[in-house]
């Protein structure tokens, strides 16, 4: 998988709209204790999963929950897609995964992700 993904197990990956944790469960074989794994989405269940199953036993991967509005998932939540930004101390990682997420995005707001 290593090679396949580009991931090793030193990097940092970002993984943005990480639902219930697809992109995770395989990347704890790949990570290492120097690597690290970020994974937010909007859907709070989700999250809550992820944090409470994978992080108590994988310490570098993390979970959160944004409260971003979009129309399907969370029509109340605060800012724009257009005006979100993404939660990490840093903004620099070795890999950002946008598997899921990406298909619900307009061009706009997918180039404010991207830039």
């Amino acid at each position: 998988m290593q090679a396949e993904l580009g991931v090793g197990p030193a990097h940092d990956v970002l993984d943005a709209g990480c639902g219930a944790g697809r992109i995770a469960v395989p990347l704890t074989d790949v990570l290492g204790e120097k690597g690290s794994y970020l994974g937010f989405d909007i859907v709070p269940h989700a999250i809550e999963w992820c944090s409470s199953a994978m992080t108590p036993k994988y310490p570098s991967f993390r979970f959160e929950h944004v409260d971003m509005r979009q129309e399907i998932y969370n029509p109340d939540g605060k800012p724009r897609a257009a005006d979100f930004r993404f939660p990490a101390e840093y903004s620099a990682f070795d890999v950002v995964a946008m598997v899921g997420l990406i298909s619900h995005l307009l061009p706009p707001e997918l180039d404010n992700y991207l830039t």
